[in-house]
């Protein structure tokens, strides 16, 4: 997931504004700094934090290599559906297998930097890149039959020590 955030310009109140502006030491002629700015734009729009699921395609991690690999097997792709020809098809499927290369080669130089990075003896940071690195700190998601389930067991569950408390608190009087 990337996390961003924006201001909303097009739900700024322009009047209010324009009097925040005119009404400000901004129009002194005291030296202002950028700070005054922010601070008068924070005051009049709030800020969005959105978050979006990265594409299937992130080439972001890849290297340049890896990045230049893939542009030429798009283009070879391409050129061979317009034109059809054998001699475009063989230099698409070569570029095929260099561009797999080349992100097979770039994924592991990624996951060995990240390993190298981890202090050596620290155990406790070289289990939490493992573990990242193995996507292993995501959460289960259950479908509604399995939390229908859950919550009807806790609930007897409760239903049945409150019965159990009673019954003792009953038989001690």
């Amino acid at each position: 997931m990337v996390t961003y955030t924006y201001r909303q310009i097009r739900r700024i109140d322009t009047e209010t504004f324009c009097r925040d502006i005119l009404s400000a030491r901004l129009y002194d002629s005291t030296p202002t700094d950028a700070d005054e700015y922010a601070e008068l734009l924070d005051s009049e729009e709030q800020w969005r934090t959105r978050r979006r699921r990265r594409g299937q395609h992130d080439i972001r991690h890849l290297s340049d290599d890896a990045k230049q690999a893939k542009q030429e097997r798009r283009r070879l792709e391409r050129r061979y559906q317009r034109t059809g020809f054998e001699s475009d098809r063989r230099a698409y499927q070569h570029a095929c297998r260099t561009a797999g290369q080349c992100i097979q080669r770039s994924r592991a130089d990624e996951i060995r930097e990240k390993l190298d990075a981890v202090l050596y003896g620290d155990v406790q940071s070289t289990w939490h890149t493992a573990r990242s690195l193995l996507h292993m700190d995501q959460k289960a998601v259950h479908d509604d039959t399995d939390c229908q389930k859950l919550v009807s067991t806790f609930s007897q569950f409760f239903a049945d020590k409150v019965s159990w408390i009673r019954a003792n608190i009953a038989s001690a009087l």
